[in-house]
């Protein structure tokens, strides 16, 4: 990139500091420039709670009517090839929300996830949403270490202890989910209070024949593990796993079945549990019989504002499939 020193990037801008505007969405394709005593980065920080880029410094506040004027003068520099002199490697945009330390315990994975309201096990790129290894390891970049390790272990134990709800929810990757907002990801979705709703469903289109049965398996046995599962709805083959998958992804997403831990099934791997929301969450569950879906998206909107406040209607309407009309009602725009 190119070598400017604090000053020239001050004129090069027009930059004063801004106290009240604060930082604003601001990425420019180059990505670094650094300073003969320091590093400076133009990248985005989207409100108080999140910066995208590694280095941030008070006096590059930029308010966007400071920004314009100089915008075309850098940008004309930065295609000079006379002034290159160095390269930084391209860093990707985080979407990790800030907490006080790193957490160790799983009391303190509840209570991430209480404050988060919703978070993702491992980061997933371009989804912007907090993660519980990034709060265990301070990481960006997830990978098999004995963070990842203790936080797959959470995943089982705090469903089992109520403490939250875990699934392939969003984007079909491992979510947490917090009780005190799942009456209204529930109410959201329409999902049922009572175990014996499968049959209504199906008739009325909302899930697949095979969701069904897995649905009804579920309620007529209680929770059950991956093998006993498919040997009672019939899906032991290779293409009856396919299905297998395909129908629980369906019904996780709906907030219909969770994750409930683990069982030794085998020698091999240990499978996973399954049981039905309504059974295994009843109080938010029937809660959820009391809340509008309309209040529902208004409620989670919130939340998710809260946590990047910044996020465009349509970017919200993407993460949780609502229709632009339902993101634009829910944020009151």
């Amino acid at each position: 990139m190119i070598q400017f020193s604090g000053s020239t990037i001050l004129d090069l801008l027009r930059i004063q500091p801004d106290s009240e505007s604060g930082w604003v969405l601001f990425a420019l394709s180059f990505g670094w420039v650094g300073g003969d005593r320091s590093m400076y980065t133009l990248s985005a920080r989207n409100g108080p709670s999140e910066t995208i880029g590694d280095v941030v410094l008070p006096q590059l506040q930029i308010s966007q009517q400071t920004l314009r004027g100089g915008l075309r003068s850098v940008q004309s520099a930065l295609h000079s090839k006379s002034m290159i002199e160095w390269r930084l490697p391209k860093r990707a945009a985080h979407y990790e929300i800030q907490w006080q330390r790193p957490v160790t315990t799983l009391v303190q994975a509840a209570r991430f996830v209480d404050h988060a309201g919703f978070c993702v096990l491992f980061p997933v790129k371009n989804v912007r949403l907090p993660s519980l290894y990034y709060a265990v390891s301070r990481r960006r970049a997830a990978r098999w270490d004995k963070h990842a390790e203790l936080i797959w272990k959470w995943k089982d134990e705090l469903p089992k202890k109520r403490r939250a709800l875990y699934g392939k929810y969003f984007k079909s990757r491992g979510t947490f989910l917090s009780v005190k907002l799942l009456p209204y990801f529930l109410a959201m979705h329409g999902s049922p209070a009572h175990p014996s709703a499968a049959d209504f469903f199906y008739v009325t289109g909302r899930i697949s024949k095979d969701a069904c049965e897995l649905w009804q398996a579920l309620a007529r046995h209680g929770p059950l593990a991956t093998l006993e599962l498919r040997h009672l709805c019939k899906l032991e083959t290779q293409a009856g796993n396919k299905r297998f998958k395909k129908a629980m992804l369906e019904l996780q997403g709906m907030l219909i079945v969770t994750h409930c831990g683990i069982e030794q099934e085998t020698e091999s791997w240990a499978s996973n549990r399954f049981d039905l929301v309504s059974r295994a969450f009843p109080e938010p569950s029937r809660a959820a019989c009391d809340i509008s879906p309309e209040n529902a998206r208004r409620v989670i909107a919130a939340r998710y504002r809260d946590l990047y406040p910044t996020a465009a209607p349509v970017q919200i309407a993407r993460l949780f499939s609502w229709t632009k009309a339902q993101a634009v009602a829910a944020l009151g725009i």
